[in-house]
């Protein structure tokens, strides 16, 4: 509070001579000054205007009597309706059923594929985990036994240059790995109903001796290989290559209620909540028995008052949280979600209390006959609150179709997801973008796995897989080179426009169809290289070299007068059609124009690592699409003309 005191005037005709009293002539503020040598005073904050401190309660309306009293016991029930089965894919009607347990993520379930099998790095670990256990704990014969019969050879990258991790691990591990996948897959065969393997493998000669510690260290591995690692063969149903996303469904059966199908038909980003599913109604086999529900009966829980960082102090004088400020949110006109949340954050935040209750996941939930008792002992029964203008929107409720078993009115879905699950550095990586001048779409592979299995940077890889020609012009030769078309890296993947009718739909759409790009060469005679061959000729012919070594995904396609017509495939796996096929020329996957927006998207395979909610450590491989960085160039043209040097360059 500031105050300001003017100067007296004085009647000089009235008055012989002046006297000048005292006054103030500037600002002063109501506050304590702690200029003595000790800060009591300064500690006591002492106010010159207690009036004012009264008026600022009365304008926080903190004199405002609502006789309520403050909640202190409360008494409820929970009913739960367990969540048995999952459907890849989506389609009830064809896909398979898988069950849901409590130890096992959702994640984990729906995104798992082949890991050893597509990782030959953690393959070869996965048998040097069965190693150390011989060695612990022989028998020794086993350990020799297993290396001969079940051998993994780890091949020479075929550009070592650009796959440095992959001719690390060839050199490393040479033929001295064991194959874990073709040695577990083995070995399941020979397990009973109880999990344990009553053979050896006809591939391992072990002395009879031997056969029962064999069989027990076998057995221990084996059980350690499941319990960590989550993988089934592909192709994945729930894997949509033409969204680049998942689909799945659960199911949910009662006795008293229709059965109920919750969908995630747009399952993208790697973490799953409840807000990820709709609610439809599952037709099921009526033979096929209930789960049984679930009653909880609570008793007597205290109500505790809400509390989270930044909350304002509850009285004066209180020193607050100074890691949130929710006073300093700075907010637009358009910005109404933060202005929102930091209006409730300030002014309503002290209304709510939290009521805990321990529940199981995977199942759904609904609250019955909430009733608390205030300060004053008087009971009153507490029913799920209503938007005041009757619209339908409630918070932390499912969505649900207009086929939904009767309203999804206060039911909560607790799903079993991995808890802060940790993500491996991306295997393979690829952005999906436009380029406008272009008028195409392009798919990039930035990174891809190499022979090891370990992910490479597809650009280094990708310039060595490139040669212009070189021209060499005489004085008085044209300036000007026609050039067909521009060089676009090996690795931008080309998606063309297509039309298409969509399934179940009868309207012609666009569609983008991936395509490949085409290299022209000519192939010298003879394609060796030549005591007497100079230092171009010989760099050529091993770059040519270099392309025939590379047929995983260079194909030689025609050869016309000497020119050769090499067509370059994707490398990485999320451009394929057919992921457990050799590419080819009639390998096309066409994805969804809508799937590529201006912004991009960025599509990624990486290990998962999480814990189960019973402890247990569980990893798999899976795949997530998240928002890209915007719009790309490929300086792609065709029918120019360039200076000679600039050709040459």
């Amino acid at each position: 509070m500031k105050m300001h005191v003017a100067k007296s005037v004085v009647d000089f005709s009235a008055l012989d001579y002046v006297v000048l009293e005292p006054s103030i002539s500037t600002y002063n503020r109501i506050e304590t000054l702690p200029t003595g040598p000790d800060l009591d005073a300064g500690l006591q904050a002492s106010l010159a205007d207690p009036l004012w401190l009264l008026a600022r309660q009365w304008q926080f309306n903190e004199f405002q009597g609502e006789d309520a009293g403050t909640p202190i016991d409360s008494r409820f029930a929970v009913r739960g309706r367990p969540v048995s089965a999952c459907f890849p894919g989506g389609d009830i009607a064809t896909a398979p059923q898988l069950p849901v347990a409590v130890s096992t993520p959702i994640e984990a379930l729906i995104e798992q594929e082949p890991a050893l099998a597509r990782h030959p790095r953690f393959n070869a670990e996965a048998g040097l985990h069965l190693q150390r256990m011989i060695a612990h704990d022989g028998p020794a014969s086993l350990g020799e036994a297993v290396r001969t019969a079940f051998a993994l050879t780890l091949p020479a990258p075929p550009d070592p240059d650009s796959d440095a991790p992959g001719l690390l691990w060839h050199v490393v591990w040479g033929t001295r790995a064991i194959d874990a996948a073709k040695l577990a897959a083995a070995l399941r065969l020979l397990r009973d109903a109880s999990g344990n393997i009553t053979a050896l493998p006809p591939a391992l000669a072990l002395p009879a001796p031997d056969h029962a510690a064999a069989l027990a260290r076998l057995g221990a591995w084996l059980r350690w290989l499941d319990d960590l690692v989550m993988e089934a063969p592909w192709p994945n149903p729930s894997w949509q290559p033409d969204r680049m996303e998942y689909r799945f469904s659960l199911g949910a059966f009662n006795d008293a209620t229709p059965s109920l199908r919750l969908d995630a038909g747009e399952y993208v980003d790697g973490r799953l909540d409840w807000s990820s599913f709709d609610a439809r109604t599952l037709t099921r086999d009526p033979e096929t028995p209930p789960p049984a529900t679930t009653q909880h009966a609570v008793e007597r829980r205290h109500p505790t008052p809400v509390r989270y960082p930044g909350m304002p102090a509850d009285r004066y004088w209180e020193f607050e949280d100074a890691r949130v400020n929710f006073a300093a949110v700075e907010a637009g006109p358009a910005d109404l979600t933060r202005m929102m949340i930091a209006e409730f954050a300030l002014a309503f935040g002290n209304d709510w209390f939290v009521v805990p209750l321990e529940l199981e996941v995977g199942a759904l939930y609904q609250v019955e006959d909430f009733k608390v008792v205030d300060s004053f002992g008087i009971e009153a029964a507490v029913h799920p609150s209503r938007n005041s203008d009757g619209t339908p929107w409630r918070m932390y409720e499912l969505s649900a179709g207009t086929d939904a078993p009767g309203p999804m009115t206060d039911v909560l879905f607790l799903p079993p997801v991995a808890d802060r699950a940790l993500e491996g550095a991306p295997l393979e990586q690829l952005l999906l973008v436009r380029d406008e001048m272009a008028n195409l779409a392009w798919g990039i592979e930035k990174k891809v796995q190499g022979a090891s299995g370990e992910p490479i940077e597809r650009g280094l890889e990708a310039a060595r897989l490139a040669m212009r020609q070189q021209l060499t012009l005489e004085t008085g030769d044209p300036q000007l080179v026609y050039r067909l078309a521009t060089h676009v890296p090996a690795h931008w993947i080309p998606l063309l426009p297509v039309r298409k009718v969509r399934p179940g739909a009868s309207v012609t759409e666009i569609w983008l169809q991936r395509a490949g790009l085409k290299r022209f060469y000519a192939l010298p005679d003879p394609l060796a290289i030549q005591p007497g061959d100079d230092a171009r000729l010989r760099a050529y012919k091993q770059f040519l070299a270099l392309l025939d070594s590379n047929d995983a995904f260079i194909q030689q396609t025609a050869t016309t007068e000497g020119i050769g017509v090499y067509l370059f495939h994707p490398r990485g796996r999320l451009l394929l059609e057919d992921e457990e096929q050799p590419v080819s020329d009639t390998d096309s996957l066409i994805l969804c124009e809508e799937e590529v927006p201006r912004a991009g998207a960025v599509v990624r395979r990486a290990f998962q690592y999480a814990r189960t909610p019973d402890g247990r450590a569980c990893l798999w491989l899976g795949r997530a699409k998240l928002t890209g960085r915007g719009e790309a160039s490929s300086g792609l043209k065709f029918d120019t003309a360039a200076h000679w040097q600039a050709f040459a360059n």
